[in-house]
């Protein structure tokens, strides 16, 4: 007789983020940036790491509130209302599991959201966002009542932005609502000064995008301190962080400046591909974010994928896109001339 081993059976069919293992020549498949921080700024992080910091100590509480204070001086907040976290994933997590049961998520939009809450127990109610109306999120998409609301804007896998009444009516209709903004530096659109009316939203931000961190996971979150507090709680702070973090946030500023100026780079790259896009006969989706996505089937993807380019095929309400994220200006146009192949 087989051994059934006691765990949560339910999570063994709980969906599985994959990523295409095939090697590329461009890869432009996961919205990282195309681009790497400086040798100089990699080298000092480094050095950081070896002369600076203990490798076998654990990262200190008061060592972690003076990063908090230097990053909060910077972003012109209290240091309370601020805390570091191992990625933006972590900082879903981390909100989610501090809020009560009842969740209303976007769809499409980033899987680990409905992955966070499955693994959580939550009650989930998804936001259907129609095609017809280029995926737009409305008050009457949200609703009201919800213990946790999650909104990303811009918005992925599309690429847009949430209307300000939109948010302030989140705001006003649910409990905690979170404010993804792991896109920032694309979109140069900000809902920080909405705190001031809203106590209940929290931002999330992200270095593995325009920062150019995703293999080292940084992120952070601001809100009230009270949230924040419980936040930190349930992730054990500062234990669900490294001394990594503590080398790269001794350098935040540079790091958030560099993220700003490469995100006005990519920006323009993107606009232009979208506009090529639409003038090739493509039904594409207008973004703020550091990808595109249009319609089309398997066979394209598979196609760019034989010819070296990574990018994510995506079945949305049954229907075929293809999500690409921009990449450098010479990765784009190698691109577009297998577009018109």
């Amino acid at each position: 007789m087989e051994e059934r081993l006691n765990f949560r059976n339910d999570l063994v069919d709980l969906p599985e983020f994959k990523v295409s293992d095939i090697k590329c020549k461009i890869k432009l498949d996961q919205n990282e940036s195309p681009f790497r921080l400086p040798k100089r700024l990699r080298h000092h992080v480094l050095n950081l790491l070896k002369e600076k910091y203990s490798e076998n100590l654990y990262p200190q509480p008061t060592d972690f509130f003076d990063k908090k204070k230097k990053v909060a001086e910077f972003l012109n907040i209290d240091p309370r209302r601020l805390t570091i976290t191992a990625g933006a994933d972590q900082g879903i997590l981390g909100i989610m599991m501090i809020s009560k049961e009842k969740v209303k998520l976007l769809d499409p939009s980033y899987p680990i959201y409905r992955n966070d809450a499955i693994v959580l127990k939550k009650k989930i109610d998804l936001a259907k966002l129609d095609e017809e109306d280029n995926f737009k999120i409305t008050t009457e998409k949200i609703g009201k009542g919800y213990n946790f609301v999650g909104l990303l804007s811009p918005n992925q896998p599309v690429g847009n932005l949430i209307d300000d009444k939109v948010v302030a009516e989140a705001c006003k209709n649910n409990d905690i609502v979170l404010m993804d903004e792991a896109y920032y530096e694309y979109s140069g659109k900000t809902y920080l000064n909405f705190q001031k009316e809203y106590k209940n939203l929290v931002i999330l931000r992200t270095f593995s995008k325009a920062g150019s961190l995703a293999g080292l996971r940084l992120g952070y979150l601001i809100g009230d301190e009270g949230i924040i507090s419980a936040v930190e709680k349930v992730l054990f702070t500062p234990y669900n962080i490294s001394l990594m973090h503590f080398a790269l946030l001794d350098n935040f500023e540079e790091i958030y400046g560099w993220g700003l100026e490469f995100g006005k780079r990519i920006r323009k790259i993107r606009d232009d591909f979208y506009n090529f896009l639409i003038s090739s006969g493509f039904k594409a989706y207008e973004s703020k974010g550091n990808f595109v996505l249009f319609k089309g089937r398997k066979k394209l993807y598979d196609d760019l994928l034989s010819n070296g380019i990574k990018t994510r095929y995506m079945n949305i309400h049954n229907k075929d896109y293809i999500r690409i994220t921009i990449g450098r200006k010479d990765e784009m146009e190698v691109v577009k001339k297998q577009l018109t192949i």
